[in-house]
């Protein structure tokens, strides 16, 4: 009876063994794994700027408003929204929205978290029209603006103006960015620093609920590699494939190459406070001798356009009417012979450690010692990438800003002396006229004279010579068959709530 005993034990045990591994092995089939050019920094919405770290801050968080791929206005955590008066907008939050921790989304942490953007010394810019914010009851508050403003509902669909948790935020301090607590689809797993984090789906979420059962980003700087990933499974989605790989991801039948117009321009700039590149004949110098089409045709082909200018053709606020620089060596020269201090030519550019960025950094480099200039590549990881150009520890640097809205009044702060460093103007650019056109287009309602504001401040950055080489390149996402539902984000910033996996 014993043995008969024991032996029904061992199986019921081994049938519960083999039925938990099951469910482990169908659960597994639900994790996604994306691969990113760098390593978040972090998951503070109003601490963080740098793209790396918001291609994860948007799964964690919810902003009141959003916008589709057409940059069209919808709902968020708001259910509605409408101007009282031209300086005032009505809000009303969806009901049953929790945050991580479980705590219910209440009024007073949306006005902890617009407070927040409005001090914030990283994307202050976003809330720099807001007056105040008041409770009119559990779920309705005001936001009364400054003055007139026609960008603040889009600036709100901005990750930097994320809703976060007013108790979490006070419990973590200075930490919260390593411990964020939103309301989005995803929350916080696992941070293994410059490596991998792991989320895990938020099956609570109302309007958001995720079809997979973990999101993995992994830090992988080199593109080869990230293809590399894609064809032997390891990764399911690739951020930024670059050109070069592109096609062997289009020859690859098991995988997907995607692609959208950006909301972003790139470029290499030159920080306007280091004691040499301060002198514009030095500038102006680089600039002619450079041929831009050359290089970027070389290393991104098709998938970039010179644009030649401070905003990208689709953005507002654009014009053909600007100063379009093409190479000249004769006016290099001409210019070269200007500079105060010929005897010392070299100089640094300062990029993010990846492939196109030094290919696009070696040209330069070959391009400007044909007039005697040496230039000196300076690639860092990206942690350290931001916080050298934040600091001003760079001459010449590649970087990019992405413009969520479209509008130029976001896209223009990184040349408003009030954003030097950190809050995005690393060229460390100031012009009082500049400044002054952009304050005057802010407040402006009239979208004629808006534009004509960011038109000739445009004109005056291109004069000024702030920018190298200005150009838009495609986004770029190479994605496994077996992935359903993934649409690649102008912004560059995927959302992956839709995203499902086939389970085989």
């Amino acid at each position: 009876m014993k043995k008969k005993l024991s032996l029904l034990y061992l199986v019921m045990v081994m049938i519960l063994i083999t039925s938990c591994n099951k469910k482990e092995k169908v659960e597994s089939k639900k994790e996604v794994i994306a691969a990113q050019v760098g390593a978040a920094k972090s998951l503070d919405p109003q601490g963080t700027n740098d793209k790396r770290s918001l291609e994860v801050i948007v799964q964690v968080y919810d902003t009141l408003v959003e916008v589709d791929k057409n940059m069209e206005l919808k709902d968020g955590l708001a259910e509605s929204w409408e101007y009282v008066t031209p300086t005032k907008i009505r809000f009303k939050l969806k009901d049953g929205i929790k945050f991580h921790n479980d705590e219910p989304l209440e009024v007073e942490d949306v006005i902890f978290s617009l407070n927040r953007v409005k001090n914030s010394k990283i994307v202050g810019a976003i809330g720099e029209s807001i007056e105040n914010i008041q409770k009119i009851d559990d779920k309705t508050f005001d936001i009364n603006t400054k003055y007139p403003t026609k960008t603040l509902l889009k600036f709100l669909a901005d990750p930097g103006a994320s809703i976060v948790s007013e108790k979490a935020v006070n419990e973590s301090g200075n930490s919260f960015g390593q411990n964020p607590v939103g309301t989005g689809p995803f929350i916080l797993e696992e941070w293994v620093t410059g490596d991998k984090i792991v989320l895990k789906s938020n099956k609570e979420h109302t309007f958001k609920k995720p079809n997979i059962d973990k999101l993995v980003f992994r830090s992988i700087p080199e593109a080869t590699n990230r293809v590399i990933g894609l064809e032997t499974g390891e990764i399911d989605v690739a951020y930024a494939v670059s050109p070069i790989d592109a096609n062997q991801v289009l020859k690859n039948s098991k995988l997907d190459l995607m692609t959208v117009d950006p909301l972003a321009i790139e470029f290499i700039g030159f920080n306007m406070k280091d004691s040499k590149l301060k002198d514009e004949n030095l500038r102006k110098a680089i600039i002619y001798a450079l041929n831009s089409d050359e290089i970027l045709g070389t290393v991104l082909g098709t998938y970039a356009e010179n644009i030649n200018s401070p905003l990208a053709k689709n953005m507002f606020g654009y014009t053909e009417n600007r100063v379009k620089y093409s190479q000249n060596i004769d006016k290099a020269k001409e210019y070269l012979n200007k500079v105060e201090n010929k005897d010392d030519l070299n100089l640094s550019i300062t990029i993010h450690s990846n492939n196109d960025s030094m290919q696009i950094s070696q040209i330069i480099q070959a391009q400007l010692k044909e007039i005697g200039i040496n230039l000196t590549i300076n690639p860092l990881e990206w942690g350290t990438f931001i916080s050298e150009t934040s600091n001003g520890k760079h001459q010449l640097f590649h970087l990019g800003k992405t413009s969520p809205t479209g509008d130029g009044e976001e896209a223009l702060t990184v040349f408003n002396e009030k954003f030097i460093g950190a809050a995005g103007n690393r060229f460390f650019y100031s012009n009082p006229k500049v400044n002054k056109l952009l304050t005057l287009a802010k407040e402006e309602i009239d979208d004629k004279k808006r534009e004509a504001y960011y038109q000739e401040a445009c004109q005056i950055i291109q004069e000024d010579g702030v920018m190298v080489i200005s150009f838009t390149r495609k986004v770029i996402a190479g994605v496994n068959k077996n992935i359903s539902n993934f649409e690649p984000h102008p912004s560059g910033m995927h959302r992956f709530y839709k995203v499902d996996k086939e389970v085989k």
